[in-house]
């Protein structure tokens, strides 16, 4: 990273110059500037890129083991846990799955039930002879008493 800048700026200021000022030596910047990366480092930047790219085709839902499956597919070798590992060390994670709640989906049909009829139900009104409910009693209310952050309304 220091490097990276002191390259960046090499036109402005003595090269020697920045190195002393911000600890490091001159020799290991120009060491840092010969630097070329070894097979394995490029076998796993092409291995990165491919794993991105299948994790955005499945719209981030893979994991390491499908992704590693998908890999295994379009013929490239390796390792689960290396995949696995590549994924961890760049922050590429599968979204995790939403549970399913049963009450969000009734107030949802409900809602657009009313909606398509033109029905207009208060608040504090019974909606039948559940209150509105699905059949599932609330500890603490009765039929036709809502809080609010009771969904269905």
């Amino acid at each position: 990273m220091i490097y990276a800048f002191i390259l960046e700026h090499k036109g402005h200021c003595p090269i020697r110059l920045m190195c002393s000022t911000l600890g490091v030596s001159s020799s290991g910047f120009y060491k840092w500037t010969r630097f070329v990366p070894g097979p394995r480092t490029l076998a796993r930047k092409a291995l990165l890129v491919e794993i991105k790219a299948i994790h955005s085709e499945a719209k981030g839902r893979y994991g390491s083991p499908r992704v590693f499956m998908a890999l295994r597919k379009r013929g490239r070798g390796g390792s689960l846990n290396t995949v696995a590992k590549i994924m961890r060390e760049n922050h590429i994670r599968a979204k995790q799955a939403r549970k399913f709640d049963n009450v969000r989906i009734y107030a949802h049909i409900c809602r657009v039930t009313s909606v398509r009829l033109g029905v207009v139900v208060a608040a504090n009104q019974s909606q039948g002879p559940n209150g509105g409910h699905d059949g599932k009693h609330r500890r603490g209310q009765r039929d036709g008493q809502y809080s609010e952050r009771d969904p269905i309304r």
